[in-house]
């Protein structure tokens, strides 16, 4: 990831200048947006909350699906239907590709939820 930031490019003697009101450029930077980084925070949070659900649920049929026989059973015999091999690998890699999937997702929404929000985290995706 590439680093931009004006501290680079700044003479070190005027890094901690203040403004009127006894502001850094980074304090100025802060109290100005503040709000912005509310609302961002609170969309954030409601975007992975619904996000998160939606791969909870996905993960959860994933799962029942791997323990279910496919096309069901046969009643006097017992032996699922479609017992075909290929059939069988096909299923089974498919469910795991899916629970595997879904379940990285819940962990990265869940990351994302226990994040702390702070203006130094969004400078790093700013670049």
């Amino acid at each position: 990831m590439r680093e931009c930031s004006v501290e680079k490019f700044t003479p070190s003697h005027f890094l901690n200048h203040e403004s009127t009101k006894k502001l850094t450029a980074e304090g100025f930077f802060v109290a100005a947006n503040c709000e912005l980084l509310d609302l961002a925070r609170k969309r954030l949070k409601i975007t992975a909350e619904g996000c998160s659900v939606v791969a909870v649920l996905i993960a959860t049929v994933a799962f029942a699906a791997a323990y279910t026989a496919p096309g069901g059973s046969n009643q006097s015999t017992g032996v699922p239907v479609l017992n075909k091999p290929l059939f069988v690998w096909f299923v089974t890699v498919t469910d795991v590709l899916c629970l595997a999937f879904s379940l990285t997702s819940v962990v990265t929404f869940f990351s994302i939820l226990s994040s702390p929000f702070r203006f130094k985290r969004f400078q790093a995706y700013t670049s």
